[in-house]
């Protein structure tokens, strides 16, 4: 008959079973909290450098509408949105290309950077003089791999901003107005228009998240790039 231990529930313990379960747990216990403290780092790494800032600032510059609302400053494009998950009020068209002052709170990330209006509050002035707008450029036709993301969370609304656990909530931005901008495998910012310059909103909701590769025609503005979408392919 053999003599291995066996524990069987309603009996005591075997001494050698008893001696190994304390060496087991623990160590198990040990190797879990390992993992769950790595793989939140790794995924604190991806979060990238985005923050909200708290006060309000306010931003002068040069109003440009298509394909979204973006403030043209001489220390670069400052994209406008309002509070919650949506993009500008129609409203806000009339100042198109006129200068102006708007007051709000200001997400950034990496130099980019977006101005969340204050809720309730119109947040914007215009200012006398009209500033030459920089003339768009072309910069002929491209294919970028990347990511599709929501540029709002993207920047500093939330962490992470990207990626397959944010899908849901960058398809309800960028439905709602929210800019869908392209970020590449190089770490390049690029704005997503149709194919005439207009929004892409609509169009970009079925690939957030995804790894896509993007070809189209490339209009340079300052700072500012923006790919006219043509084809779209999901890598993976």
């Amino acid at each position: 008959m053999s003599d291995v231990e066996v524990y069987v529930g309603y009996r005591p313990m075997p001494g050698r079973v008893r001696a190994l379960m304390r060496f087991v747990v623990p160590t198990l216990l040990w190797l879990m909290c390992a993992a769950g403290a790595a793989i939140g780092w790794s995924n604190a790494r991806t979060w990238g450098t985005g923050e909200w800032g708290s006060e309000a600032v306010t931003v002068e510059g040069l109003l440009r509408y298509e394909p979204y609302a973006c403030i043209e400053t001489s220390e670069g494009p400052v994209f406008v949105v309002e509070a919650g998950k949506t993009g500008v009020r129609e409203s806000l068209r009339q100042h198109a290309g006129r200068n102006i002052a708007a007051t709000g709170t200001v997400l950034s990330r990496d130099g980019h950077r977006m101005l969340e209006l204050l809720p309730g509050d119109p947040g914007i002035e215009v200012l006398g003089a009209t500033p030459d707008a920089q003339a768009s450029m072309d910069g002929g036709p491209a294919t970028l791999v990347g990511e599709i993301v929501d540029y709002k969370c993207f920047l500093g609304a939330m962490k992470p901003g990207r990626g397959l656990a944010h899908k849901s909530c960058a398809a309800l931005c960028i439905r709602s107005g929210i800019p869908p901008v392209l970020v590449t495998l190089d770490g390049a910012h690029v704005v997503l228009a149709g194919p005439s310059g207009e929004a892409w909103h609509m169009s970009a909701v079925p690939y957030v998240g995804r790894r896509v590769e993007l070809t189209g025609d490339v209009r340079v503005t300052g700072d500012l790039r923006v790919l006219r979408v043509g084809s779209v392919r999901v890598v993976r």
